[in-house]
């Protein structure tokens, strides 16, 4: 529980003090604030999966970290429009289509 909430408080200071100054920079470019915002995602799904917790917890709370940024809706719709609505354009493997996928499976 420790993590966790040294995780969360980690999240929370860097959402309040360090990514908008991150963000402002990356604004200026639309790749950069897409990479950028990928980058943090991924960022905290390893470290929440490092300390023992779902790799999606991590996705979450960097979710609801990048959604307080001034600069939310930019990133949501470049996401979008990567992603496009269907869901099932995300590649996954075969064999893990039915399965549980965890970051063993993809290096």
């Amino acid at each position: 529980m420790l993590k966790f909430v040294s995780m969360f408080l980690i999240a929370y200071l860097a959402s309040k003090y360090l990514f908008p100054s991150i963000f402002r920079f990356a604004a200026k470019n639309q790749e950069l604030l897409l990479i950028s915002s990928l980058a943090v995602c991924f960022l905290f799904s390893i470290a929440f999966y490092q300390i023992g917790f779902s790799i999606a917890i991590g996705a979450f709370i960097a979710g609801v970290t990048l959604g307080n940024l001034d600069y939310s809706v930019e990133i949501a719709g470049k996401v979008k429009k990567q992603v496009g609505q269907d869901p099932g354009k995300i590649p996954i493997p075969e064999h893990k289509r039915k399965g549980q996928i965890s970051l063993r499976d993809w290096g």
